[in-house]
């Protein structure tokens, strides 16, 4: 019996159906008391943990549709056993799309270009408004414009392997049910592409961090860059064209730009925990993918061949 060798999958499913049935069976967050009432915001909202449970019973609904058409209890056709998924992807492109598509402003930007008033003469409907289409930070060179400007990248790539996975599951129908004759290396296509794209982020995401340390504080992050920059400075041609160019931007024009402020140990010790932290991530986020090929590689190889791996 199906059922019976997916034990284990019905076992971890009783985990995490457990461990959400408690988060809401704990009941909103009470508020500390040394925080206002009107800073106060619950960190996990009733609703929320509702929608995930809601989510995750998409997913059980879905494995019950497959074990019982592969024990031939029912006949449907794929297209209608991918109904939870459908579903499950929606719900999650309803939460992603006002967070890649929101603007991130200033409270200065907000009071004199977008509003033309002071927020304190904000109406609350105005001020839940600006909270679904906006988000605004102190400044944008503030830890909070980062953090807006990295979930909404992070949003963008998730609708993107959305979209993905939207396409194999199409692929996956076509195959299935219309019995084309595709091969299934092609059909795997987005797969492939989903892989690629963890790990070209990963790789991304850490050439990132160490460059903007690099900015920061170049003569312990700069690398070759800061001796190349010091030798040109001894042999007299200057630094690299950059600083060339950036050379009297500011003022008159007849001085240098002003040094920035030397970094703090902490500040160091933290730009490399970052960049540490980034390192493995790559490591991780590839040999996950790897080890995910490989098995996918073995499972699409005894799709297009069944006799590939017999005795």
């Amino acid at each position: 019996s199906w059922f019976a060798v997916l034990t284990p999958l019905w076992t971890w499913d009783a985990f995490i159906l457990f461990y959400h049935t408690r988060v809401i069976m704990m009941g909103p967050i009470h508020k500390p008391d040394n925080i206002p009432d009107e800073e106060w915001v619950d960190p996990l909202p009733m609703k929320r943990r509702y929608v995930s449970l809601v989510r995750f019973l998409l997913v059980i609904v879905f494995e019950i549709f497959v074990a019982l058409r592969l024990q031939n209890v029912v006949e449907w056709k794929w297209a209608v056993m991918f109904i939870p998924i459908y579903v499950w992807e929606a719900t999650t492109l309803i939460k992603k799309v006002p967070i890649a598509t929101m603007e991130i402003v200033t409270l200065e930007e907000l009071e004199t270009v977008i509003m033309g008033k002071p927020f304190a003469e904000f109406t609350q409907e105005e001020k839940e408004g600006i909270a679904k289409k906006y988000s605004v930070v102190p400044s944008h060179n503030s830890p909070e414009f980062a953090m807006a400007y990295k979930m909404k990248n992070r949003a963008k790539q998730d609708i993107f392997r959305l979209f993905l996975r939207v396409l194999f599951l199409v692929f996956v129908i076509l195959q299935l049910d219309l019995g084309l004759d595709w091969s299934w290396w092609l059909v795997f296509i987005p797969v492939w592409l989903a892989s690629f794209c963890v790990c070209f982020g990963s790789v991304r995401n850490f050439v990132m961090v160490q460059a903007v340390a690099a900015e920061r504080d170049p003569e312990y992050f700069g690398g070759k860059r800061a001796e190349n920059d010091n030798k040109a400075t001894a042999d007299g041609t200057g630094g690299d064209i950059e600083s060339q160019a950036n050379y009297g931007a500011m003022g008159d024009g007849n001085t240098p730009e002003e040094k920035s402020e030397p970094i703090s140990p902490a500040e160091r010790e933290a730009l490399q925990a970052q960049i540490a932290m980034s390192g493995q991530q790559v490591m991780s986020s590839c040999c996950s993918q790897c080890f995910l090929l490989v098995i996918v590689c073995l499972i699409v190889a005894k799709l297009q061949n069944p006799e590939a791996y017999s005795a």
